[in-house]
């Protein structure tokens, strides 16, 4: 959806050839491995102070001419190894330490502009990533790593994690397993037309690098290594094997836009065997690949795609890969009869928990939220759950997984960029979603909708959300335990 859901600019893509599949989103980026120019369909969106950011959101909103309310209904770097506690509570202490009365600053002795955040609960702590400005002052961002106690306060102090020079460094996710902490973002070293890619760097449980530099992700394709030409990484840990498991985009010869692929790898984290497509879509761009591994290792992966003749037509598509599989199944198309887009996947840690994905439904001048449990079949699940329900427009929805169901932050926005921050819980009765409770607001004043969120499950009904608050460029990073118990 064009018009309506979150889009990147400045892309560039190359790539190599794959298998056809059935179904269609545009991207337009620089050039192929062939040299032709490949398309991606890009957008700029003002944020009101006449300036065009690193992306930035078109003013849709049906009330553009409001005045918008925020009044809040909730109440050289440090190395790695440079712990600011010695003495760290037991695992099972974390939910006595959670303060669930404030919203926090997750990084206080940090510069303005905090975006990107991603949040990951490893049992016991949090690990949190940004992008913030390159400390050197060179207007290009770092990918910068914390770790936080259950009260929020920093256990590792805030260090940078790249380590390439003159790279302009953004969207970092992490996962973890039982040794290995993966982390990856997306790097641009304007050195057009190959200039995308995306880097990682492994530590341990305990934030020492296993790397001593980042690395960029080189994976194969039909006897072709893909490089500058990478970008939206996602990583989900299977916890049947303890691998990882990639979801991105990658540039072909076969089609002008981007195309979703998946990467696995190994406990330790290096790349097993080719990448594997999606589903090859030539006429289409596909676009916000997220993937998650459930507790029999079945890799689930959805992305958005639109025809590159009616790029306003997105699409959701969805698809499954088994542990032993090369192949993914046929995508099923998500919500068929209307326009939707950014999807987000999670699994719950046991089997009986499910899958659910989260997309962003548009209805005419408005957006909904809609949750589904998702299984390793064609059916059309109708067990869909509708959040906001015509209350606004509400996009770019995150889900994460607990035991019998889970929650989901999102959007809402209000004018130009400026947008509400929305978290509802979800269970699961049989094969339908039930809503928990009401929807709560979590920001207290303006936050910019173009930054994703991040949500994390912690410990029984008690979740952690982030977000970017703020105008530009003074984003900051704002945080809430969330306890649906109280």
């Amino acid at each position: 959806m064009k018009r309506t859901l979150l889009r990147y600019i400045g892309l560039a893509l190359a790539g190599v050839l794959a298998l056809a599949c059935s179904e269609s989103t545009t991207v337009h980026g620089t050039t192929g491995s062939d040299g032709d120019e490949l398309e991606a369909d890009v957008e700029t969106f003002p944020d009101g102070d006449g300036e065009t950011d690193l992306w930035e959101w078109e003013n849709i909103a049906p009330d553009a001419d409001a005045e918008p309310d925020f009044e809040p209904e909730l109440e050289p770097d440090p190395e790695p190894e440079e712990e600011l506690e010695t003495e760290v509570p037991p695992d099972s202490a974390c939910l006595a330490m959670v303060d669930t009365s404030r919203v926090f600053e997750p990084l206080p002795d940090e510069g303005d502009t905090q975006i990107h955040p991603y949040a990951l609960f490893d049992g016991g702590r949090v690990w949190l990533a940004a992008s913030l400005p390159d400390r050197g002052g060179s207007g290009r961002f770092d990918t910068v790593l914390t770790k936080l106690g259950c009260d929020g306060a920093a256990l590792i102090a805030p260090f940078v994690v790249n380590t390439a020079p003159e790279v302009n460094n953004i969207d970092p996710v992490l996962a973890v397993n039982d040794s290995t902490l993966m982390v990856f973002w997306q790097g641009d070293n304007g050195l057009g037309p190959a200039n995308m890619d995306i880097y990682v760097r492994r530590f341990d449980r305990e934030g020492n690098a296993l790397d001593a530099n980042d690395w960029t992700l080189e994976p194969a394709r039909q006897g072709q290594t893909v490089t500058g030409n990478l970008m939206m990484p996602a990583i989900a840990v299977d916890p049947a094997s303890g691998g990882f498991v990639l979801a991105a985009l990658w540039g072909i010869d076969a089609a002008p836009g981007f195309q979703a692929f998946l990467q696995r790898f190994d406990a330790e984290g290096n790349p097993l065997g080719d990448g594997i497509d999606g589903c090859l879509a030539p006429e289409s761009s596909q676009a916000s690949p997220t993937a998650t591994v459930d507790a029999s290792g079945v890799t689930h992966a959805a992305w958005s795609e639109s025809d590159n003749a009616a790029p306003d037509d997105e699409r959701v598509k969805r698809t499954w890969l088994g542990a032993d599989s090369e192949t993914p199944a046929s995508p099923v198309t998500v919500c068929p009869q209307g326009v939707c887009g950014t999807p987000f996947l999670a699994a719950g840690a046991a089997e009986a928990d499910g899958v659910y994905l989260a997309v962003s439904v548009l209805d005419g001048s408005q957006a909904d939220i809609e949750v589904r449990p998702v299984a390793s079949s064609a059916a059309q699940d109708e067990a869909v759950l509708t959040l906001g329900a015509g209350r606004g427009y509400d996009h770019t929805p995150i889900v994460a997984a607990e035991e019998g169901g889970g929650a989901a932050i999102w959007y809402r926005l209000v004018q130009g960029i400026r947008s509400e921050v929305w978290i509802q819980r979800f269970v699961r009765e049989g094969q339908a979603l039930r809503a928990a409770g009401d929807a709560r607001r979590l920001n207290e004043t303006a936050a910019p909708g173009y930054f994703q969120p991040t949500l994390v499950h912690i410990e029984k009904q008690v979740y952690l959300a982030v977000w970017a608050e703020g105008t530009s460029p003074a984003f900051r990073l704002k945080a809430r335990f969330v306890d649906f118990e109280e």
